[in-house]
């Protein structure tokens, strides 16, 4: 079942990200253009596109919308083993076991979905699971993972990650 559902996965992102860009792209008042920007000044971007061409585009106002990104791990990384939470679905094959730094949402949701499809599950964190959350919310969410075999490390400190 992993398998094919990284498969499916990867067709379906494939299959939405060219519907999205079509549907920007074709519409009049939308211009799309690939490329690297940097802030010329507090009106202006230059892009640079693939293919070395520059333009500057203006605007009164200019909205940042890159998507999210993974938090630095303030700790030395020197094992091949280690993804982030945008390369693990990358995965062909289904880990065994899978240790899971961090005990935030993102965390709990892969902790939950390679559980479903057979992975030993680990979450490992410094601080307790959903720390921000409240205490019966966390009970519950604890009580869920356990059902499913995931086993919860709070209050770990992490030096490094080494082969």
């Amino acid at each position: 079942y992993y398998t094919l559902s990284i498969e499916n996965k990867n067709k379906l992102i494939s299959a939405l990200n060219s519907k999205n860009y079509a549907m920007l792209n074709d519409k009049e008042n939308i211009d799309v253009i690939d490329g690297v920007g940097s802030f010329k000044d507090k009106n202006s971007v230059l892009v640079t596109t693939s293919n070395g061409e520059q333009k500057v585009v203006e605007g009164e106002f200019i909205i940042i919308n890159t998507g999210s990104k993974e938090a630095y791990a303030p700790f030395e990384i020197t094992n091949s083993n280690v993804f982030s939470s945008k390369t693990l679905l990358d995965l062909k094959t289904m880990p065994k076991h899978l240790v899971i730094i961090g005990s935030g949402f993102i965390g709990i949701e892969f902790a939950s979905m390679f559980a479903n499809f057979g992975s030993k599950v680990t979450i490992v964190g410094r601080s307790p699971l959903l720390k921000n959350e409240d205490e019966d919310i966390t009970k519950s969410v604890k009580d869920a993972l356990n059902v499913q075999g995931i086993e919860i490390l709070e209050g770990c400190e992490i030096e490094s990650l080494k082969d």
